[in-house]
Parts: C-alpha cells; structure tokens; sequence
C-alpha cells in the first residue's frame, strides 16, 4: 500500500496519563492480535493492519471521553461497519479485564492519511486556499480538493467517513 496508515486511539479519559497510553497500547495490541492472529480472518482489514505494523507503526492517543463517550466510539465504528456498510478500517475495543473491572477503556481503529488529511482540510478550509470542501447533498458524499501546486487532488467520502472525520476534528490529545 502507498499511503500513510496510523492507528487512533479513544481511551477513556478518567485514567492517569501513563494508563492512557498503556491502555492506547493494549487496544492497539488487541487490534494486532484480531485482524492478524485469530486463524481464518479473511479480508482486506488484515492487509491494512500488517501494513500499518510492518511500514508505520504510528499511534495517536486521543481523549475517548468518559466510560460512555469510549463506548459511543466503538458503537460508531460498529454501526458504520453493519448498518451502513461504509467503514472500511479495522477497529476493535478494548476491555481492560484486571485493573478496571472489566471497562471497555479503550478503542482503536487504523486510518489512512485520506482521512487525518481530510480532518486537516475540514479544520483549515475557511481559512486556507490550499482545500476546496463540497458537500453534496443529493449524493450524501463530500469532495476535499487539495490544491498540492502539482496537481489538484480531489478526494471523495461517504457520510460515515465525513462523520468520522468530524468526530476527530473535535477530538483532543490524550493528557
């Protein structure tokens, strides 16, 4: 694959700094472990993961919220995956078992650079030249066109992908 791939993180945000990035860790792990160990996992996901494990190895910790935000994560990731069939990106939760009775704390999913370039032209388009954001309504789909002086490079999301990269517009660093 040619494109930039990281691995997000949403963990709850009532843990300390250090068990944030421990449980962003673990998720990660539990992603790894999902889509390249469990025999008999056929699909395009596995493929993304070994690539994000062997070329990129990025991973962005962001505060998930409290207990029900991380869960609302997971559930949305889950509803773009069986309801509307428009997520196209592994993701699992996490449940930390032992030291957090059984809590889901964290969720991570791997994203291409379309979509964390996608958030940047969302975040910048008012006041940059550089994006042209449309949104078609009759379609449900948005195109970025990113004016890289080269070429124009328009990209096209689904409405699940444009919510995603809203929720991560609004989304904060985990501290």
């Amino acid at each position: 694959m040619n494109e930039e791939l990281r691995c997000y993180t949403f963990t709850d945000f009532m843990l300390s700094s250090i068990q944030q990035g421990i449980q962003s860790g673990h998720a990660s792990m539990e992603l790894v472990s999902k889509y390249l160990l469990v025999t008999g996992w056929q699909n395009g996901y596995a493929e993304q993961v070994s690539d994000w494990v062997q070329n990129h190895k990025t991973i962005i910790c962001l505060n998930g919220g409290a207990f029900a935000d991380v869960t609302g994560w997971l559930q949305f990731f889950e509803d773009g995956l069986v309801l509307s069939h428009q997520n196209d990106f592994p993701f699992v939760g996490f449940t930390e078992e032992e030291s957090q009775g059984g809590n889901l704390t964290s969720v991570a999913a791997i994203l291409p650079e379309r979509i964390f370039n996608g958030v940047q032209a969302l975040r910048e388009a008012k006041w940059n030249d550089e994006y042209v954001v449309v949104y078609d309504h009759l379609l449900e789909e948005t195109r970025i066109t990113f004016d890289n002086k080269t070429a124009p490079l328009t990209l096209t999301y689904n409405k699940w992908e444009r919510e995603l990269m809203e929720r991560l517009k609004r989304a904060r660093f985990a501290q």
